[in-house]
């Protein structure tokens, strides 16, 4: 298994960038020291061999920063899969990270609030929340700020995370 210590014989992250770059040449592989490492990936993120394994960059940041893989799986915060900076990465659980799955799937958008979309029959703001893998409704609100104080505090009670940086 891959250890920090090999991680940063071989590559240097920058935290600030999130990018990994070369140490050291890899002739045969056309891999130059100080050139960015890895590629993308048909689902869009960037991935890093290292000694004959291929590593998700964002797995990789955790393991350069707190020299050990994350217990669950790694959420790009502000959704953006090619931003590996420490600061955009935080460990979450399956259910957590589901969340962005159905979110990123809704096709109302005219709230720009996750779970709040318009209902227009009534002339108002439904909330609905993913938990367990189910959709769970929370009702309709005349304004968008009490939609939203209601997705909030729903997300208090179905969202809890076990799992903390």
């Amino acid at each position: 298994m891959l250890t920090q210590e090999r991680l940063k014989e071989l590559l240097h992250y920058d935290e600030e960038t999130g990018l990994f770059t070369r140490k050291k040449s890899i002739a045969a592989k056309g891999c130059l020291k100080g050139k960015v490492a890895g590629c993308l990936t048909v689902r869009g993120y960037w991935k890093i061999v290292i000694d004959r394994n291929q590593y998700a960059a964002h797995r990789l940041a955790w393991l350069y920063v707190f020299g050990q893989f994350p217990d669950g799986l790694i959420d790009h915060i502000n959704r953006t899969k090619t931003d590996n900076r420490i600061a955009n990465l935080r460990v979450v659980t399956s259910s957590e990270n589901l969340q962005n799955v159905y979110c990123n799937k809704s096709n109302n958008k005219t709230s720009k609030t996750q779970g709040v979309s318009w209902f227009n029959r009534d002339k108002k703001w439904q909330v609905e929340i993913q938990a367990n893998k189910k959709r769970v409704y929370l009702g309709r609100y005349d304004s968008l700020d009490e939609a939203k104080n209601a997705y909030l505090e729903a997300k208090k009670i179905y969202h809890i995370s076990p799992l903390k940086r």
